[in-house]
């Protein structure tokens, strides 16, 4: 299929003299991105709405950094569009613009910072009733930041497995891979992922991870599949000093993580257990959180399941998506608190038993890289 990515113009000379070159070498987010699906009833979901994008920066980040939050530069139409938000990965976010919450009409990688964008094709995945996507970027040697977008469907009418489309920057064409992938996870369980040593590790099957290279050297396939630790209720992956761990949700007495181990050519070789006391204090003082009018007991098993959607080195805090919030914790001094704005909207108060509500939060780094743009497909 061809492809036309052309930078838009809302991006000009003129913006980029506005920011100081920002290294991606950190991976510590200054912010959380977030949307929220609401459906007045949780069994009937016709009637969906679709908040507006938001912005809460990390405390001692610059807020003023992004001229517009919502990412409203991306709609095609005005006001009578939708923007979605669907991923984010070192700068760059994955959007797509709807003019209704069933018909998407154009799929974007932007750098909300620049407020450039590039418009992607549509994926080739017609004829399936799933599709998960994630985004996986970093500055290259010449200083674009160089993407890919991998698409997972579930074919309509089969149980025969996932089919995975990939879409780089360097080619603009979606690819498909011909081999048939295992079974997606059920949704409830799906989606904790990270960008780790320049590949993408996506929990997004049950007994397997996915991982996609960014720059696969010679030989090696663009994605490989790899073991994934037992976890009755689910995974989730995050990178913590430096190693990429995976905690087990679901167990009645120990509070399992995992690291995971490669060899001197980095090639991944095995999971092993982690004994650290920090995996057990972070479960349990999560178990105990009060969180608009949640009160949950401390008990021995984790009742509360959460993902960790980042990560700060230098005060060893890590961010936790749990019922809908977004808190930092911090294994020192055990404090848990609340990422201002990243939670059940103010005024719903007990009201939100009457709501069906899930939401996409994603960390976001600030980054003045220019998108790589990649030749016209054949």
């Amino acid at each position: 299929m061809d492809c036309d990515l052309t930078r838009e113009s809302n991006f000009t000379t003129k913006h980029s003299h506005k920011y100081k070159p920002i290294s991606n070498s950190s991976s510590s987010p200054t912010g959380f991105f977030h949307q929220r699906v609401v459906s007045p009833d949780q069994d009937v979901f016709m009637d969906l709405e679709l908040d507006d994008i938001e912005f809460t920066p990390v405390i001692g980040s610059d807020p003023g950094r992004l001229s517009d939050p919502s990412l409203n530069f991306l709609k095609q139409r005005g006001d009578e569009d939708f923007v979605d938000l669907i991923d984010s990965c070192n700068g760059l976010l994955l959007c797509s613009n709807t003019d209704s919450l069933y018909f998407v009409t154009t799929y974007f990688v932007c750098n909300p910072l620049t407020r450039e964008q590039v418009a992607l094709p549509h994926p080739c995945c017609r004829g399936s009733n799933r599709v998960s996507y994630s985004l996986i970027a970093d500055l290259n040697s010449h200083g674009y930041i160089q993407y890919k977008v991998v698409c997972l469907s579930r074919p309509e009418g089969t149980d025969s497995g996932s089919k995975l489309w990939v879409l780089s920057s360097e080619i603009g064409v979606w690819e498909e891979i011909e081999e048939r992938l295992p079974e997606l996870h059920h949704e409830t369980v799906m989606g904790s992922k990270v960008f780790f040593n320049g590949s993408l590790f996506w929990d997004c099957f049950e007994d397997k991870i996915l991982v996609c290279h960014l720059n696969p050297k010679k030989l090696r396939h663009c994605y490989e599949l790899i073991e994934a630790p037992r976890a009755p209720l689910g995974r989730c992956l995050w990178i913590f000093r430096n190693q990429l761990l995976c905690y087990c949700h679901g167990f009645a007495d120990e509070f399992p993580a995992w690291r995971l181990h490669t060899n001197e050519k980095n090639e991944i070789t095995t999971w092993k257990h982690e004994d650290g006391k920090e995996f057990e204090t972070l479960s349990q003082d999560i178990s105990t959180i009060n969180s608009e009018g949640w009160v949950i007991k401390r008990t021995v098993m984790p009742i509360v399941r959460f993902k960790i959607i980042g990560y700060n080195p230098e005060s060893e805090r890590v961010f936790v998506w749990v019922h809908e919030s977004v808190f930092s914790y911090g294994f020192k001094d055990r404090r848990l608190e609340k990422v201002g704005g990243c939670g059940v909207p103010r005024g719903w108060g007990n009201w939100i038993w009457r709501f069906h509500t899930w939401s996409c939060v994603v960390a976001y780094k600030h980054s003045s890289g220019a998108i790589q743009i990649g030749k016209k497909g054949k």
